[in-house]
């Protein structure tokens, strides 16, 4: 145990300078020592491999797909072929990839001396499991640096390996003992077992032609119920560790875009183990959720849309509308209030061309993603129909399960391209602008425009009226159905409130719809200042919704934003580099959310769930929000207004000042 010394041992003059040096030295090393990895619990449970919601699911884009499952021995695949060589796969992986340092369970890609059995119940459009052409098979990826990107795979059919006595078309019960068994239809073909890296069972329908690609007549669907696993052996058991932190003040964002392939349970559970309980904020994406069809003319999957087809019954499609039901399901099990978020994107390539914004050249406003998503029109009154009615259908899942609607219109705008080219000129609005006005928009060519004749003036209103009314519409849409239902916003001040916002600090911030009460509550989020280190300018995400948009404080909910991986760093920051400057971003985070407890507003969410997983970021009440947790090493939250270095910053202040106008460092 370290002495520590007290001043008086430095003060005492009968203290020589030798004993000065070792109380100095008993000092100093007092201060450099590191908080235990154990200051928090880890649990280290010992518990049978191949943990059932511990399976993901993944395939191409053409299909829909979920994984979800409440037992802990069962699981299910739902999936849909719109492509004749459509094939998702069921997969466990030997390593927690992407998870959390604390919540993963041991890398074991050693199947000697272990036997998986487990039964199997098929349904839909799926061929019989033991026919000889498309019967089901599992698939075996070992790590071989002879074989292609150094994996190897090898086959095994599972009516090989089923009790003949139960096998049915869609039954099988299967057991495979890793010491015997061999791969190939006829099982001639060995392989090695020591160095697994992942295996999964295939997930087709029976349309399935691996050497085409066009689309089915219809889509086909398909289901996978995997029971009853059970793993038996000496080695058949891993270690998966496990946190139950208590409850702390922040509330956890996810997203189904980054999540679609995942047990939504998982998620939920992971959540509530690391202490973030209250409200939960769903972003439900811009590329997995919608129903598609092939379109002849376009010859493309688009969105459906009921007036061109025939059988339409869903704007959701049937994996996204499972997993989001079960998500749902989830949240209310560990007593966590939903918030389901949609935005104006769509995945470019299955977007209705029509309902776009654009620039003066007709150009698509586009974001930076690859491939892009597009982002629906205000004025277009097809893309807002349709828009209105996914909203609707999100609310029902939420009410279907017994929870109040919450939904947010996700970052609603006025796209401005990378190129600084405002998307305002799609044909819907500048028709629409002539009708009501008898005048015509001109060219402006660049945010940062001179503005100031007054057709552009006039435009420039007219356009942020409309973007207001367009979430309005939202609102009322989803109320004539779920009276109950609460719905807000949620507005990006950098893009609105930043020096180099020029027009859209007009057309992106429609004041006069967004005030207080014409929404049921409000969300901010300031994450680009965050990554500079302005962080009196982030605390705008307060002032604006409290001051400016009048929301009382308990009607306020802010996102903190989040650590970007290199990609979008670099888009705000060229230098960025996640594993240098991550952490110092997640000091920013936290010392944001420190000195936002001053406002008392309703929720304060770190964005998002992967970002968690990925930096294993550890939130504790007791630290309130001071410090935190980078797996097992301990950092101080950044509060002063300066460049995000990471630098610790000591002599916190216990209670934050509130500035009258965060923004008065602005030039």
């Amino acid at each position: 145990m370290v002495y520590l010394p007290e001043a008086a041992d430095f003060t005492n003059p009968d203290v020589t300078e030798k004993q000065f040096k070792e109380k100095l030295t008993d000092l100093l090393g007092f201060l450099k020592q590191e908080f235990p990895a154990n200051s928090f619990d880890v649990k280290r449970n010992i518990v049978p491999r191949f943990s059932a919601d511990c399976w993901t699911v993944d395939g191409p884009r053409s299909m829909s797909f979920c994984i979800i499952g409440e037992d802990e021995d069962a699981f299910d695949v739902y999936f849909t072929s719109r492509r004749k060589n459509d094939f998702a796969a069921a997969i466990f992986f030997t390593e927690d990839l992407a998870m959390h340092k604390y919540l993963s369970y041991e890398k074991k890609g050693n199947f000697n001396n272990c036997t998986l059995s487990f039964s199997i119940d098929t349904d839909g459009d799926v061929p019989a499991i033991d026919d000889e052409q498309l019967g089901l098979v599992m698939t075996v990826v070992v790590n071989d640096t002879s074989g292609v990107n150094g994996q190897t795979p090898y086959y095994l059919r599972l009516a090989n390996l089923a009790d003949l006595e139960t096998l049915t078309a869609t039954h099988a019960d299967i057991t495979i003992d890793w010491n015997t068994v061999v791969s190939g239809y006829e099982q001639n073909i060995p392989f090695p077992k020591d160095n697994i890296q992942r295996i999964f069972i295939g997930c087709l329908t029976s349309g399935f032609d691996s050497i085409s690609s066009n689309p089915l007549p219809l889509p086909e669907s398909g289901e996978l119920h995997i029971s009853k696993i059970k793993c038996t052996g000496s080695n058949s058991t891993y270690i998966r560790k496990s946190l139950n932190i208590p409850q702390h003040t922040l509330g956890m964002c996810t997203g189904y875009d980054d999540s679609y392939n995942v047990n939504p349970l998982r998620l939920i559970k992971n959540c509530y183990d690391l202490g973030y309980r209250g409200f939960v904020n769903h972003y439900c994406g811009m590329s997995h959720f919608y129903d598609s069809r092939w379109d002849d003319l376009q010859q493309r999957f688009i969105v459906r849309k009921p007036d061109t087809d025939e059988l339409f019954d869903t704007y959701l499609n049937r994996e996204a509308t499972i997993w989001h039901k079960y998500f749902a399901k989830a949240a209310k099990k560990y007593f966590m209030k939903t918030i389901f978020s949609i935005s104006y994107e769509l995945y470019s390539e299955a977007a209705e061309l029509s309902w776009t914004q654009r620039d003066w050249s007709d150009n698509y406003g586009y974001t930076g993603y690859i491939p892009p998503s597009y982002l629906i029109s205000p004025c277009n009154v097809e893309g807002m129909n349709w828009l209105r009615s996914v909203f609707v259908e999100f609310a029902g899942i939420l009410s279907d399960e017994g929870l109040v609607p919450h939904l947010q219109v996700g970052e609603p705008w006025w796209w401005i391209n990378a190129d600084g080219k405002p998307c305002i000129y799609d044909y819907s609005t500048r028709v629409k602008f002539n009708d009501e006005t008898g005048l015509y928009a001109h060219e402006i060519s660049d945010r940062m425009s001179d503005i100031s004749s007054e057709i552009d003036q006039i435009y420039l209103k007219f356009l942020q009226r409309e973007l207001g009314n367009s979430v309005l519409s939202v609102k009322t849409a989803v109320k004539d159905v779920y009276p109950e239902a609460q719905v807000s916003t949620l507005f990006f001040l950098p893009s609105i409130l930043g020096e180099k916002s020029g027009l859209a600090s007009i057309v992106n911030y429609p004041v006069d719809q967004y005030k207080y009460p014409n929404l049921d509550f409000i969300q901010t989020e300031t994450y680009d200042w965050l990554i500079v280190g302005e962080f009196d300018k982030a605390l705008r995400g307060f002032t604006s919704a409290i001051d400016e948009l009048g929301y009382p404080a308990h009607l306020v909910h802010y996102l903190l934003g989040f650590v970007p991986d290199n990609f979008l760093g670099q888009i705000v920051n060229p230098e960025y580099r996640l594993e240098k400057d991550g952490p110092k971003v997640w000091q920013a985070i936290l010392g944001n959310a420190y000195l936002g407890k001053e406002y008392n507003v309703a929720k304060q969410y770190i964005w998002a769930y992967n970002q968690v997983m990925r930096d294993s970021l550890i939130v504790t009440p007791q630290d309130f929000l001071r410090q935190f947790w980078l797996a097992d090493e301990l950092y101080r939250s950044q509060t002063e207004e300066d460049v995000v270095t990471g630098t610790p910053v000591a002599n916190l202040p216990t209670n934050p000042s509130r500035p009258n106008q965060p923004e008065h460092k602005w030039p």
